[in-house]
């Protein structure tokens, strides 16, 4: 109370007054975002501070009838929802709304907006097509699409026209090709015409997490089935990956695609989604949030695993290693961008982090990546129905691993394509280039990286 005034904080519609003892209360909210407020406290005779369950903290000097954020620039405490990186700025979509840097994050500014949903709104994925941001914004689960032509000025709503009424969520957003793909609650849905209008895909009632574009390729988690993929910018989706495990996070860079689980770790694919294989160097039981592909191999995984929230990949997926010196205690990864200069990890709650890009700084792979090129014996050997084949990239190498019978015939290409410095994994299911299955007995393996050769025997048995 503040002499005769009385505040309380509500859940969902902020702040109330009452000045005649509690039998009638208005609103105190001019100037608030989301209004679920959790705490509020009096500091002086005028001055009234409000803590929020998303967005920080709160200030009026006016006994309530105007707020303001209570610190400038980026609001701490933030739960980060969404990153971009475009032109020389970086956006950020948070649960008040959505963010700009254009000075690699010293200081952020909130993007205007002419309605709630804009100024306030979750902004849970941005993208960028042809000079537009699109972003999925949502307020008290009613999801729109909105764009901005003047790098994040002014927003306007893309129409609605295909979608489902009463859409409560779009997790995610990317641009394939000429369209605009939307994973919702109710399915995937693409838009040829800048957001005009919106078309549903083969994929429909079904909540979709996340998505990912590279190319004309798109990539999509889904419960309990596994990941699908379109090779024709979104628009027809077929089955990548049959799966029981519940992936929820996907992530594409040119051939390259990758998926994150709740308790599975990571997997990888190499060739646009036909293979697929565990990533390896995360813990037992580990779950994978977030991934954010920054090329050259080096891929970046928002985990569950405090205080290591993130892990860092060399080899475009393979295997991980701990990359969270001098990352917060609280620092649970939502989203990932990166500049020529700088990665940018979004937290849950903790803000936006940076660091500058290996090579500009004294930053060093993990002391697991190979010096030398080697070639495992595959296991087990001998085999049944499939088996593993290891080997080790000290540098970026045109590789190729194939497999001959004792002839000296080829029976089937595994690898032929150049591929950073790491540890590979691959497996073989005793198909040849046709998927036909080969009869039993001897067979050799036999890699070429750059001027490295080596080759090794193995048995298949039935």
């Amino acid at each position: 109370a503040i002499g005769s005034t009385f505040y309380i904080a509500t859940s969902y519609d902020g702040v109330y007054k009452s000045t005649d003892d509690g039998s009638t209360w208005v609103p105190a909210n001019d100037g608030m975002g989301p209004k679920d407020v959790r705490a509020i406290t009096a500091t002086n005779s005028s001055t009234l501070i409000a803590g929020t369950h998303y967005v920080g903290i709160y200030r009026s000097t006016d006994m309530g009838l105007q707020w303001s954020k209570s610190v400038t620039g980026f609001p701490a405490g933030s739960s980060i929802l969404s990153l971009i990186e475009y032109g020389s700025s970086v956006f950020t979509g948070t649960r008040d709304g959505a963010y700009r840097t254009d000075d690699n994050g010293d200081n952020w500014v909130k993007l205007a907006g002419t309605n709630d949903t804009t100024k306030y709104g979750d902004v849970w994925d941005m993208c960028e097509l042809d000079g537009v941001i699109y972003a999925s914004m949502q307020l008290y689960f009613d999801a729109s699409v909105y764009k901005s032509t003047d790098n994040g000025g002014t927003w306007i709503r893309c129409g609605n026209a295909g979608f489902p009424p009463g859409l409560s969520f779009i997790k995610g957003l990317v641009a394939s090709g000429n369209n605009i793909i939307a994973a919702t609650d109710e399915g995937i849905y693409y838009s040829p015409d800048e957001g005009s209008n919106w078309y549903q895909t083969n994929i429909p009632n079904l909540h979709i997490p996340s998505i990912a574009a590279a190319g004309s390729y798109a990539y999509a988690p889904v419960s309990g089935a596994g990941i699908y993929r379109s090779s024709d910018n979104g628009i027809n989706w077929s089955l990548s990956l049959q799966s029981t495990v519940d992936y929820i996070e996907v992530a594409a860079i040119d051939n390259y695609a990758f998926a994150g689980s709740f308790f599975e770790g990571g997997r990888y694919s190499s060739n646009y989604g036909s293979t697929w294989f565990v990533s390896g160097g995360f813990p037992a039981d580990a779950s994978v949030f977030e991934l954010g592909p920054l090329g050259n191999g080096m891929l970046l995984a928002g985990t569950d695993l405090e205080p290591n929230w993130i892990y860092v990949s060399y080899n475009n997926g393979a295997s991980f290693s701990s990359y969270s010196e001098g990352l917060g205690q609280r620092a649970a990864v939502e989203a990932f961008t990166a500049n020529d200069s700088f990665m940018f990890a979004g937290t849950d709650y903790n803000g936006v982090w940076r660091r500058l890009r290996p090579g500009l700084v004294n930053i060093k792979p993990p002391s697991d990546v190979p010096k030398t090129f080697y070639l495992a014996q595959n296991y087990p050997n001998p085999f049944n129905l499939e088996t593993v084949i290891k080997y080790s990239l000290p540098i970026q190498s045109k590789v190729t691993l194939k497999i001959y019978n004792v002839l000296g015939e080829e029976v089937r290409t595994l690898v032929d394509e150049v591929q950073t410095l790491g540890l590979r994994t691959i497996n073989w299911n005793g198909q040849d280039n046709h998927g036909k299955p080969v009869r039993s007995g001897i067979y050799l393996y036999r890699i070429k990286a750059g001027v490295f050769t080596a080759t090794k025997k193995m048995v298949l048995v039935e």
